[in-house]
């Protein structure tokens, strides 16, 4: 099942060998057959042994499970951090898949059910105990649901049934392998080889994959080669005023310059103007001070001690 070394070392509890394999280089990301890491193999190695759920998947969860989980959900990008709830539920279904049978249904689907026997033995140090119980987690799938309408919603899974859900069609996740790619679960869990594999429940596995077909909108258009681009040429957009005509000179012609008296009057015009305008007047607001009852006895403060009026600017222009 292309398991790696550091993944037999977290099925089989082994925490120091564990911690040495992380160590010398070994990469948590790395994925089997079906699409599962070191910290999907140790989740489902505990759900099915309260011991080894009790003794070593805390320490195991620590160093394995991923701070974060990046989906892309249609034309959406959804962060799962580990302290949420929905980050654990899609972990616990990834590792739980493809061994979820509800009833003859869905192979890959499961319930409320299946989640809450699931995370039954399950130690405090990984799931609290408020969400173990059946409320919370029906709660988690409702409000996540694509046709929920709710503030939070993630879109993570799709109702197919009374009570029976699947991963939803437009969830996309990313390839560790090819640099990060996003890819649909489908194929991260690789649904082809579960068909080859699993032909008793192979008309089930073509069912689900009929349901869970990507949207066209949810497909990443692929971008045009650079060789077949072309290139428009622009061009700049005419106004339609008229150009401004400009005053037409006959070469050779002398400027004319006004005369001394001609210069002279203007100036006196343009002195008797400035000297004419009256400068904006400046109105200073004066904050009255509280009246306070003096007493009596008080003598006045002496002159050189008393409030001085405000300066108000001066009403003539200043000369230049």
């Amino acid at each position: 099942m292309n398991q790696t070394p550091l993944m037999a070392a977290a099925r089989a509890g082994n925490i120091p060998l564990v911690e040495a394999l992380l160590d010398k280089g070994a990469c948590r990301d790395a994925a089997d057959h079906l699409g599962r890491n070191a910290a999907h193999l140790a989740l489902r190695e505990a759900i099915g042994n309260p011991q080894f759920a009790r003794e070593a998947l805390p320490a195991l969860w620590t160093v394995l499970a991923p701070l974060s989980l990046d989906l892309r959900i249609g034309d959406r990008l959804v962060r799962l951090e580990r302290h949420q709830a929905e980050y654990f539920l899609f972990q616990s279904i990834w590792s739980l898949i493809p061994i979820t049978p509800v009833g003859d249904l869905l192979v890959l689907g499961f319930t409320r059910e299946v989640i809450e026997r699931a995370w039954e033995f399950l130690p405090e140090a990984v799931l609290p105990a408020f969400r173990k119980k059946r409320n919370y987690i029906s709660a988690i799938l409702a409000r996540n649901e694509v046709q929920r309408d709710y503030a939070y919603n993630r879109h993570i899974f799709k109702r197919v049934g009374s009570g029976v859900y699947l991963l939803q069609p437009d969830l996309f996740l990313r390839d560790s392998g090819q640099d990060g790619q996003w890819q649909h679960w489908t194929r991260a869990h690789n649904l082809h080889f579960l068909e080859q594999h699993f032909l008793a429940r192979g008309e089930i596995l073509r069912k689900v994959a009929a349901i869970v077909q990507p949207t066209a909108r949810a497909t990443t258009p692929a971008e045009p080669p650079a060789q077949s681009r072309t290139f428009v040429k622009t061009r700049k957009v005419q106004r339609s005023d008229p150009p401004k005509q400009a005053s037409q000179k006959t070469p050779g012609e002398p400027q004319k310059r006004p005369s001394g008296k001609e210069a002279s009057r203007s100036f006196l015009k343009t002195v008797n103007k400035v000297q004419a305008a009256k400068p904006p007047v400046k109105v200073v607001r004066s904050k009255k001070p509280p009246k306070a009852t003096k007493p009596a006895s008080e003598k006045p403060p002496p002159p050189d001690q008393a409030q001085l009026p405000l300066f108000e600017e001066s009403k003539e222009p200043e000369m230049q």
